[in-house]
């Protein structure tokens, strides 16, 4: 019976066959804890992979999001979500400013860029698109009332250009609707209100079509002037009034 004392057994210190100079097992042992504090600490530590870093991480292959700088990238960034269907996006910006003023513009959530000046450029800020028919593109909502969902402006608002500009082939550029207001509303301080032009040369269209089921189909009111007046450039009237409906506007009932 071996008797039992305060040394290491013999085993614990003996050399590991196979290693060169005879590594012993405390060693290997202590070696082993050595690396894995080491890669925790990395983990943990200013190094980490993440999905965002601050401003003064340097930039690596493997760091290749920061904030509160500028990230080039040669490929697009996807962010693929699984969240259930409702409004739970993908991804969301808020900011939550106030204006600094009340004509000011407040915290901007998300901005889309296209900074070329191109005469060509034909660029898009932001683009939303879907492939159902029963889907929207891009949707504005305010829940204050009321409110503007979505506004256009033009340069600062105040000059030359078109704030929203709706294209279709055959459909609707521009549609509006209203349960119990106005569908469409057109108002210029200094200009027309509304204006409507089919300019083609063999279009014998109106630039302007008002269609109702009981009420009147245009109705135009004027406070110190003529509610509707007409013009013509030839000898035609400038005004007509008929029964019935005529054949060159009878397919733009119930247009969309």
């Amino acid at each position: 019976m071996n008797e039992q004392t305060g040394t290491e057994p013999a085993a614990t210190s003996a050399a590991i066959p196979g290693t060169r100079g005879g590594v012993k097992r405390r060693g290997l042992i202590a070696g082993a804890a050595a690396l894995a504090a080491a890669g925790l600490a990395k983990l943990a530590g200013a190094g980490r992979a993440e999905a965002s870093h601050d401003s003064t991480t340097p930039y690596t292959s493997d760091n290749t999001m920061h904030v509160d700088v500028v990230n080039t990238t040669l490929q697009t960034t996807t962010v693929l979500s699984s969240a259930a269907a409702g409004r739970v996006p993908a991804l969301e910006g808020t900011n939550n400013n106030p204006a600094t003023s009340p004509g000011g513009i407040g915290g901007i959530g998300v901005r889309g860029l296209n900074n070329s000046v191109s005469a060509t450029a034909n660029g898009i800020g932001v683009l939303g698109e879907v492939q159902a028919p029963t889907s929207v593109g891009v949707q504005g909502t305010n829940i204050g009332s009321p409110g503007i969902a979505v506004q256009g402006l033009n340069g600062s608002g105040i000059g030359p250009g078109i704030g929203v500009h709706g294209k279709s082939g055959s459909g609707t550029g521009v549609k509006g609707e209203a349960t119990s207001g106005f569908g469409v509303v057109g108002a210029s301080t200094n200009n027309i209100g509304v204006l409507g032009q089919a300019a083609g040369g063999s279009n014998a269209s109106p630039g302007v079509f008002g269609s109702a089921t009981n009420g009147y189909g245009v109705f135009g009111f004027s406070a110190n002037s003529n509610g509707i007046a007409g013009q013509s450039g030839t000898s035609a009237a400038g005004c007509v009034g008929f029964a019935g409906r005529p054949a060159a506007t009878a397919s733009m009932v119930g247009r969309p």
